[in-house]
């Protein structure tokens, strides 16, 4: 995704190479011959910088400039909503025919402090040179929100910006490298860790660039931009660590195969006991029975599908809700 005062600068280089070379062939007082030597010199010279600077002229090795995902108070790298024209020649967003996507690991879903991976992908039946920016921001304040950390150096990187608005947002975009696409099609992964606590819903912007590859302008270049929002992966559960009226208690914790679940009822209920996985996604309902009041002990038996590590107890008491974090082993 160029940038189109980067372009002005190299044509402004160019110009001063052609004033230096021609004020050597005119201001030298060396002998024809030697004159003749130092303009094919310089000749060569010339050719091989300006020919360097017109095959980058289109695609900057550290990606485009920020403020190009079509997030609140942005445009896209088109240009088409502004003047700053960059690429495209005025085709209009997402009127090509490439298939976009943002696909979160977590489904739409996320639970507080886990780590994710978020994958930007792009196809287009005729064009193999493509390009990606993406932004992460909480639902209603559009604040910069989750950490980015890039698991793909070589072909991505991370930016956040020192100049206009939304100097907190930190982007995630392709660079050069990153830039070739295999059968018509490239896709670039990073990490993103959801923020400690419930922040509600969050939504992550993209553009992405179909480009034409053609190194010589970007008119014809397509841009198209998508957006997928994730929430809380489990609404209106509380902790409840107390000692009162409907406390649980699971032991061992780490759990093996099995694990008993001790509670106390102060009234009969629907009792129900589910288990999910890190992201919040239903691995095994463990309980679901009509419970008299009292204290009961409960052994659960885990499915040989449950492999080692984190999960979540969901218990459903009527209406109420509690969470319990165990690890299985």
């Amino acid at each position: 995704m160029a940038d189109v005062r980067w372009l002005k600068a190299n044509r402004k280089a160019k110009t001063h190479i052609f004033h230096f070379t021609s004020s050597i062939s005119h201001n030298t007082s060396m002998s024809n011959k030697y004159k003749i030597s130092a303009a094919f010199f310089l000749t060569v010279v010339t050719i091989i910088f300006l020919t360097s600077f017109d095959s980058l002229d289109v695609m900057k090795s550290n990606g485009g400039p920020p403020y190009n995902t079509k997030a609140p108070g942005e445009k896209t790298c088109s240009g088409v909503e502004g003047s700053n024209s960059c690429h495209s020649g005025g085709i209009a967003d997402n009127a090509g025919t490439a298939t976009k996507s943002i696909t979160f690991s977590g489904g739409t879903n996320y639970i507080a402090g886990q780590t994710y991976t978020v994958t930007v992908s792009i196809s287009h039946p005729s064009r193999n040179r493509f390009g990606f920016q993406i932004v992460s921001l909480k639902n209603g304040s559009n604040a910069n929100i989750g950490t980015v950390a890039l698991t793909d150096t070589n072909r991505t990187r991370s930016q956040i910006p020192t100049y206009g608005s939304y100097q907190t947002r930190n982007y995630v975009m392709h660079i050069l490298g990153g830039s070739y696409g295999t059968s018509n099609a490239c896709t670039w992964s990073y990490s993103w860790t959801a923020p400690s606590t419930n922040q509600g819903a969050i939504t992550f912007y993209a553009c992405l660039m179909a480009a034409n590859g053609n190194n010589t302008n970007d008119s014809g270049d397509q841009t198209y931009y998508t957006q997928l929002t994730i929430n809380p992966s489990i609404t209106g559960v509380f902790e409840d660590n107390n000692e009162n009226s409907n406390d649980i208690i699971i032991y061992p914790n780490p759990v093996k195969n099995s694990f008993t679940i001790n509670y106390k009822l102060t009234k009969p209920s629907l009792f129900k006991a589910e288990l999910l996985d890190a992201q919040g996604k239903l691995v095994q309902l463990l309980y679901n029975n009509d419970k008299a009041n009292g204290t009961i002990n409960e052994k659960i038996t885990l499915s040989e599908n449950s492999s080692p590590g984190f999960y979540f107890v969901k218990f459903s008491i009527d209406n109420k809700e509690q969470l319990k974090k165990i690890i299985v082993q």
